[in-house]
């Protein structure tokens, strides 16, 4: 049964994150929420996991300024909604000791977010990380994959074409 109100609040919470508002954490998801597959490193030993949230969400725009987020395709049933996710930005940001490389970066994501009383308590988070990596040129394709290898390559003079412009 799709619960329009819990798939109204996801919508509502990635339009806002969009325009760089983190402070609809403490309106939309719980003090205590629970979190299973997380990129950004949530602190769960926290009392209040909000600000972890909204930190780690800070850090991303900060190497990815223009990151954006897009909801492909969306499922409810029961106290769940199902989001997959497209996520869009470039790194203009340095990561640790990696500098900005400037190139655009996209990669999908799957977010199942567990409501009670209208706000999210628990969220399942997968992103192609690896393909994130490999698109901002951190991770080379294995050894003897010629393929993988040449897709790198090209992708990489098509970036470098695109940066000239």
């Amino acid at each position: 049964m799709l619960n329009a109100e819990n798939v109204s609040t996801v919508d509502r919470l990635y339009d806002e994150l969009n325009k760089g508002n983190v402070d609809i954490i403490d309106e939309i998801i719980v003090p205590s929420f629970i979190p299973h597959g997380e990129a950004m490193g949530l602190d769960t030993s926290a009392s209040d996991r909000r600000e972890s949230i909204k930190q780690g969400l800070m850090w991303a725009r900060g190497i990815f300024p223009d990151l954006t987020v897009t909801i492909e395709d969306t499922i409810s049933e029961g106290d769940k909604v199902v989001c997959r996710l497209t996520y869009h930005g470039t790194q203009t940001g340095s990561v640790e000791n990696i500098p900005a490389t400037g190139r655009e970066v996209v990669f999908s994501a799957i977010a199942i977010n567990r409501f009670t009383g209208g706000k999210i308590v628990e969220r399942w988070f997968n992103s192609d990380e690896l393909g994130m990596m490999r698109q901002m040129g951190l991770i080379r394709p294995p050894k003897g994959t010629k393929r993988d290898a040449l897709n790198f390559q090209l992708m990489h003079r098509r970036q470098s074409h695109v940066r000239r412009e």
